[in-house]
């Protein structure tokens, strides 16, 4: 709190309580070797979670009003984040930053800080007699100019997205220097995903031309691949694709010494016998809505709405009720994954803590979560494949929604299992993955939480699962 280590975790002189309580269970699990491990986290409740208290740190701006060091002097500091920016009093040139003890007349003041690069600071500072303020200004540096993006399609007619961004492609669209996953596609032709540079102030022309496959792809039943390799994907006559995944061992849970870790992540060794099929996104409203007629979704708070956003404010329950209605209409066995099915898909061989790695830089590549959705005033779920897939081609395993599990919630069994399929009983059915408005601990691969099979969230959704035989 005093400074000495930065709780501002992005550095935007804003120290949130999220923030805080990250800074403290990582410290003090670090300080005591996992012997103390707080929790944090907003209450799972959609009256009582919404806020967050936010404290302005002195170098957002903040103004100390202290005694003038000489009674009858009346003087005014100017501190800077960036060394060398110029400092402007009342639109007189007063010196670089940081500019101390500069006697002033008693009153309201107009103070100006600039530098070359960044957007400029102003404020009005009110100074007292005999009084001395002293002023923090935080400069940001400029962002660059925008390029602008423009996707010709043949045929002229198909559908353009930017899968990484939330707004709705449009020709010309100006957009932040940066990459962009564009994808074309249209009804009869092959889909094509491509990855465009677009450079700060340029006009970025791409064509992208689609081609008709040689068979037809989506059968009305669904079916098989010829070969079940990993990673072989098929697709229903909703749109619903699904990727193999092959039988294997894995180490469920999580080692002691991962950050971020519960009591209840018992790493265990788990066989799974029969390889299957996992979606690769979250099931959709336009699945859902295809299937059920119904938009549970539909003037709730902390939504999007649109076919490719996620099925949310669905319980287990109604998950349940898909799963039987989808079964009726295609002669197939769809489930909810096991909680094992789970882990072991997201994890796609990796040991760490997300599918790519232990790092929380990288996880706003795979993930939407708190740092990139909710904080930043995008507080729903996004749609679904806009950022990387995991090895095996599945999309959102970590944030975005919470997705059900088959499973009742409970301990982990001891020792080594094979298809565990969890307790006979219980309360609660387990979650996974984390969600939009999540912390990184909670994206987690190996975290998970239960909850009562009637709830329903803007926060939860699901993805099916398929016996790789019919």
């Amino acid at each position: 709190l005093n400074g000495n280590e930065p709780a501002d975790a992005n550095n935007d002189g804003y120290l949130t309580g999220s923030e805080l309580g990250m800074f403290l269970a990582d410290r003090v699990s670090n300080l005591t070797k996992n012997a103390q491990t707080p929790r944090y986290g907003k209450l799972r409740d959609e009256n009582y979670d919404r806020g967050d208290f936010v404290f302005l740190l002195a170098s957002s701006g903040a103004q100390i009003d202290a005694p003038a060091k000489k009674p009858d002097k009346t003087s005014l500091s100017v501190a800077c984040n960036i060394s060398g920016a110029s400092v402007y009093l009342d639109g007189r040139y007063a010196g670089t930053a940081p500019v101390r003890n500069k006697i002033v007349s008693p009153g309201t003041h107009t103070v100006r800080v600039t530098k070359d690069g960044y957007d400029f600071y102003k404020t009005e500072v009110n100074v007292r007699t005999g009084r001395h303020v002293t002023l923090e200004a935080y400069l940001d540096r400029k962002a660059p100019p925008a390029g602008n993006l423009f996707v010709d399609s043949r045929p002229t007619d198909a559908t353009v997205r930017i899968l990484n961004i939330g707004p709705r492609y449009t020709r010309g669209m100006a957009l932040a220097p940066g990459d962009y996953h564009v994808e074309v596609s249209k009804s009869g032709y092959d889909t094509k995903k491509q990855w465009v540079t677009v450079s700060a102030g340029e006009d970025k022309y791409i064509t992208v031309a689609l081609t008709k496959p040689a068979t037809d792809h989506v059968a009305e039943a669904f079916r098989l691949p010829s070969s079940q390799s990993a990673g072989k994907k098929t697709t229903n006559s909703l749109g619903m694709e699904f990727v193999y995944i092959p039988p294997g061992t894995f180490m469920m849970g999580s080692p002691s010494s991962e950050s971020g870790r519960d009591n209840d992540e018992k790493q265990h060794r788990v066989t799974l016998t029969q390889g299957y099929y996992m979606q690769t996104t979250e099931v959709t409203q336009g699945q859902w809505t295809q299937i059920m007629g119904t938009r549970p979704w539909s003037g709730k708070k902390y939504v999007r709405e649109g076919g490719n956003y996620p099925a949310v404010y669905v319980s287990w329950n109604d998950a349940k009720e898909f799963i039987q209605k989808l079964k009726a209409k295609t002669g197939q066995n769809y489930r909810l994954p096991t909680e094992a099915e789970w882990e072991y898909a997201c994890r796609a061989g990796s040991n760490s803590r997300y599918c790519f790695g232990d790092s929380d830089a990288s996880l706003g590549s795979y993930a939407w979560y708190d740092d990139n959705a909710d904080d930043i005033g995008e507080d729903y779920a996004h749609q679904v494949a806009m950022k990387k897939a995991n090895a095996w081609g599945l999309y959102d395993m970590h944030g975005n929604v919470w997705e059900w599990c088959a499973d009742w919630f409970g301990d982990y069994p001891f020792g080594s299992v094979s298809d565990p399929e969890g307790p006979s009983s219980g309360t609660s059915r387990v979650i996974r993955g984390g969600c939009w408005d999540g912390i990184p601990g909670i994206c987690r691969s190996a975290n998970r939480y239960g909850i009562v099979p009637g709830s329903r969230y803007s926060y939860l959704g699901f993805r099916l699962a398929l016996p790789s035989v019919r």
